[in-house]
């Protein structure tokens, strides 16, 4: 997969991994479009990044995304690659705090069903290019599950198992679907977690690589032991990683 002369969508792209994948890919001479939905922070990211476009957009809203669809048609219809990023998470305990609906409901319609809807309705697009690729940006925590991070755990396992269904699905096509996978990276998103975490511009070089070496699952940083131990040894993984997490 070719890294240069893209014209390139992330979603939650105004800040922390997004951001970065966004700096990379202006860097190598891409075209850059972040959409989020706070109009303050894509201001911030386009003093950040000069050359990104942005749309505001929130992507559990079907009518946001319905208006994305047209407005990247109308004003980018060579878009080749898709990077669903945008994800929130909330740390609590899921056995003792059983009344919070509302964080579960965000959760769910920010980190998969977004994901998902995004990907149906841009294929068409997508297909249309003599490349594409959709990226979908998951967790090591989609192989290893935390006590304190129940749904989101929930949510990135839910989207390595969509990425692999959608990958074979379109294996004769010319999408390439890509699944990257990082550790926990220092962003406003874990900035309670006080425990060893990565710069989120690792995370976009780590990306950059994975696509021109075409591995469709991108393991960056720790995640790539991680793997390795919930293949072999996943009792202990869990252990580990959940007495990391309490701490």
């Amino acid at each position: 997969m070719r890294t240069r002369g893209n014209t390139v969508l992330i979603t939650g792209g105004s800040a922390g991994i997004g951001l970065a994948i966004a700096k990379a890919l202006v860097a190598a001479d891409n075209t850059v479009i972040v959409c989020g939905r706070d109009q303050s922070r894509l201001d911030g990211a386009r003093k950040a990044v000069p050359g990104i476009f942005t749309i505001q957009c929130d992507v559990t809203r079907d009518d946001d995304l319905a208006d994305l669809l047209k407005r990247v048609q109308s004003d980018f219809p060579q878009l080749n690659i898709l990077i669903n990023n945008a994800a929130v998470m909330h740390i609590y305990d899921s056995v003792e705090n059983v009344s919070k609906p509302g964080g579960i409901d965000e959760e769910v319609r920010t980190n998969f069903l977004a994901p998902m809807k995004l990907t149906s309705m841009f294929l068409p697009v997508l297909q249309q290019q003599a490349t594409a690729a959709i990226v979908i940006v998951s967790s090591g925590l989609a192989y290893v599950p935390v006590a304190n991070v129940t749904v989101y755990c929930a949510t990135k396992a839910a989207l390595h198992a969509f990425s692999r269904a959608l990958r074979f699905r379109l294996r004769k096509t010319g999408v390439k679907i890509f699944e990257l996978l990082p550790p926990l990276v220092d962003t406003d998103l874990s900035r309670t977690l006080h425990m060893p975490k990565i710069r989120a511009e690792q995370v976009a070089r780590g990306l950059l690589r994975g696509l021109k070496r075409e591995h469709y699952e991108i393991r960056v940083g720790m995640v790539k032991p991680l793997y390795i131990f919930s293949k072999f040894v996943p009792l202990l993984a869990e252990r580990m990683l959940n007495k990391a997490f309490s701490n």
